[in-house]
C-alpha cells in the first residue's frame, strides 16, 4: 500500500503536531486517527490526548507517524516499530539536531528509506514533511489489522470455525468490544497456525489494531514474546471466554499479565515499584495495577502488587526469563536494566558456558572447538556434555529467550554440546579481588576467535555466556544434577592456585587497563541513560 492509500485507509499517529492538521485527516476515513501532545505540552480542547514521555510513541499501533516540535528526538532513540511511513515536519527546530544523527544512523543500516519531501495541503496552507519509508524486517510483523466491516465478533466466529488454536491473551472482558476506546487485540497462537490467521488479517485490514505473537517466534525484540514452554502452556490451557473467544486460564491470566506488565511493558505499565517509585508512568494506558490485583485475588494469590514481589512471585513459578533473555529485554526496558544490572553487584570469577550447535557436532568441528578451547591460554575444561533429545529440547527453549537461529535450517543450530570452562587468569585476578567484568572479558574474545576460527555461515556454530553471573544460570539448566559437582570443582582449580608476590604485581597491573575501561563504560551507560531520559520527557 502506497503513502496515499494510507492516508485514505491506514491508521494514522500525530505527535506534538499544533495547529490545522493536514486536509487528508479532516476528511472521513476508513482508519483510525489519533492526535497527542508530546511532554510537556498541554492537552488543549481540541481532544487531543497525552503521553507522559516520548517512549511511549512505540505503544502506538499506527501506519503512518507524524512527528512534529519535540517529537521529532523520537528519531535518536526509538523509531516506531510498527510504522510503515514516519513523516516528519520541515520546519527549523532545537529537536532536530537531536534527531538527526538517529536518523542518519538508521538510512545507513537500511531499517529506513528517505522517500523525499511531500506538500500536505492544510486550510489553503501548504505544510512540508520529510517522508520515511520503514524498511520492516520479519521480526516486526506483528502488529496488523482488522477492516471494521468484518468486526471483532466475525473475527472470532471465523477463526474457532477454522479450529484454529489461540488466545486473547489480556483485556478480553468486553468482547467484541475493545477493553478501551482505540485499544488493540492481543493473540498468542499457536506456530502451526500462525499462517491462516495472518492470510485472513492480510485479507481484510481496516483500523482495529490486532498483535499476533506465537510461541517459536523471535518477534519481540529479537526473542520470543514468552518463553515458548510458557507460551505453549498458555494456549493448551486455554478457556471459553466472551464473544465465543478463547482466553488464558485463570490461573495463565494472571502470570501472564503479570509477565506483559513487567517485562515487556516496565514503568510504562504503571504498577507501583518500591525501588524506583519516581520512575513509574503515572498516566498508563490500561490500568495494570488493578487488573492484576483483581487476577490475585480471584486466583487466592497472596501478593504484594509491586513490580519487585510480583518478580518474586513469577520465579517462584518459573515464569521470569532466564539471566540471558533479561539482558536481551533490558535495552528497552528501564526496570529491567535497574533492577536486574545496573546496581548488581559484580563477583566475577571466570566461569563461562560455551554451547556447541549440531552442526558442530555432526561435521566434526566439535572436536577440533573442544581442542581451541582447552589449548588457548588460561582455560580449563571442568565439564562437558553432549545432550540427548530430551535435553536438547529442554535447553533450546529455557535459554536465549528460545531463539537459536536464524534461518530454516532449524535443526543444524540447535544447542549439541555444553562446555564449562573456568578462566584462571580470571579467577587468580579474583582471588585479589580485582574486578574483570570489562567489555573486553577474556571468554567475550574466546567466543570471537572462536566464531572467527570455525563460523563459515551466517549463523554461529557456538554460542557462550558473557559473564560469571550468566554462566552459573547455565550450569543449572545444562548440568541440573551437576551443579554441587561444578561449584566443588571450581573451588578445587581456584583453592589450588598459589601466587607469588611478583605474580601478585603484574596481575594487578595487567588488569589496571580493563579495570578502567570497565569503570569507563559504567559511566558512559549511566551518562547515556540519563540523556535519553531527559531527551525523551
Amino acid at each position: 500500500m502506497e503513502l496515499r492509500q494510507y492516508f485514505e485507509n491506514g491508521n494514522i499517529a500525530f505527535y506534538g503536531h499544533r495547529g490545522a492538521l493536514p486536509d487528508f485527516a479532516r476528511k472521513p476515513r476508513a482508519g483510525r486517527m489519533r492526535v497527542y501532545r508530546v511532554p510537556r505540552e498541554k492537552v488543549g480542547e481540541d481532544s487531543a490526548l497525552r503521553i507522559d514521555t516520548l517512549g511511549e510513541v512505540r505503544e502506538e499501533h499506527a501506519d503512518v507517524y507524524f512527528l512534529d516540535r519535540s517529537a521529532v528526538k523520537v528519531l535518536f532513540v526509538d523509531f516506531p516499530p510498527s510504522a510503515r511511513y514516519v513523516l516528519v515536519r520541515m520546519v527549523p527546530r532545537f529537536s532536530w539536531i537531536i534527531g538527526v544523527p538517529g536518523l542518519i544512523r538508521r538510512a545507513l543500516i537500511g531499517l529506513v528509506r528517505i522517500e523525499g519531501v511531500i506538500d500536505l495541503p492544510s486550510e489553503g496552507k501548504t505544510q512540508q514533511w520529510l517522508v520515511l519509508k520503514h524498511q520492516l524486517r520479519q521480526s516486526l510483523h506483528t502488529r496488523m489489522s482488522l477492516s471494521e466491516s468484518v468486526g471483532i465478533e466475525r473475527f472470532l466466529a471465523h477463526i474457532r470455525a477454522e479450529k484454529i488454536r489461540y488466545v486473547v491473551l489480556r483485556f478480553y472482558e468486553k468482547l467484541p468490544q475493545l477493553f478501551r476506546d482505540g485499544g488493540d487485540l492481543d493473540i498468542l497462537v499457536a506456530d502451526e497456525d500462525e499462517v491462516r490467521l495472518k492470510e485472513y488479517l492480510q485479507s481484510h485490514p481496516g483500523s482495529i489494531g490486532i498483535d499476533v505473537w506465537t510461541p517459536s517466534r523471535s518477534s519481540h525484540n529479537s526473542i520470543t514474546y514468552y518463553p515458548p514452554p510458557l507460551a505453549r502452556k498458555i494456549i493448551e490451557s486455554a478457556v471459553d471466554g466472551p464473544a465465543c473467544s478463547r482466553i488464558p486460564s485463570p490461573r495463565e491470566a494472571f502470570l501472564s499479565l503479570a509477565y506483559h506488565a513487567l517485562y515487556h511493558k516496565g514503568f510504562f505499565a504503571g504498577v507501583p515499584s518500591e525501588k524506583f517509585p519516581n520512575e513509574v508512568n503515572p498516566h498508563p494506558q490500561n490500568d495494570y495495577a488493578a487488573c492484576i490485583s483483581r487476577l490475585a485475588t480471584e486466583n487466592g494469590i497472596d501478593v504484594a502488587i509491586t513490580m519487585e514481589a510480583l518478580d518474586e512471585y513469577l520465579h517462584s513459578e518459573g515464569w521470569r526469563p532466564k539471566l540471558d533473555t533479561l539482558a536481551k529485554i533490558a535495552p528497552r526496558n528501564a526496570w529491567v536494566w535497574k533492577y536486574f544490572f545496573a546496581s548488581a553487584p559484580v563477583n566475577e570469577v571466570g566461569l563461562g558456558v560455551i554451547i556447541l550447535k549440531q552442526k558442530a557436532l555432526q561435521s566434526g568441528l566439535a572436536e577440533d572447538i573442544m581442542t581451541a578451547v582447552t589449548s588457548h591460554a588460561g582455560f580449563t575444561l571442568i565439564r562437558k556434555k553432549i545432550f540427548n533429545e530430551e535435553e536438547v529440547a529442554y535447553v533450546r527453549e529455557h535459554l536465549r529467550g528460545g531463539v537459536w537461529n536464524d534461518t530454516n535450517n532449524v535443526r543444524d543450530y540447535l544447542p549439541a554440546i555444553a562446555l564449562v570452562v573456568l578462566d584462571t587468569t580470571v579467577a587468580r585476578a579474583a582471588l585479589l579481588n580485582i574486578m574483570h567484568a570489562s567489555p573486553d572479558a577474556r571468554i567475550r574474545s574466546l567466543k570471537r576467535e572462536l566464531r572467527t576460527s570455525f563460523d563459515t555461515d551466517k549463523v554461529s556454530l557456538i554460542h557462550a555466556t558473557d559473564n560469571t553471573h550468566e554462566a552459573w544460570e547455565y550450569v543449572q539448566w545444562c548440568f541440573p544434577k551437576e551443579t554441587d559437582d561444578v561449584r566443588a570443582e571450581i573451588e578445587r582449580v581456584r583453592s589450588a592456585i598459589q601466587l607469588t608476590f611478583f605474580e601478585k604485581a603484574v596481575l594487578r597491573l595487567t588488569f589496571l587497563p580493563r579495570q578502567f575501561v570497565f569503570n569507563i563504560t559504567r559511566f558512559r551507560q549511566k551518562v547515556r541513560g540519563r540523556l535519553i531520559r531527559f531527551l525523551m520527557t
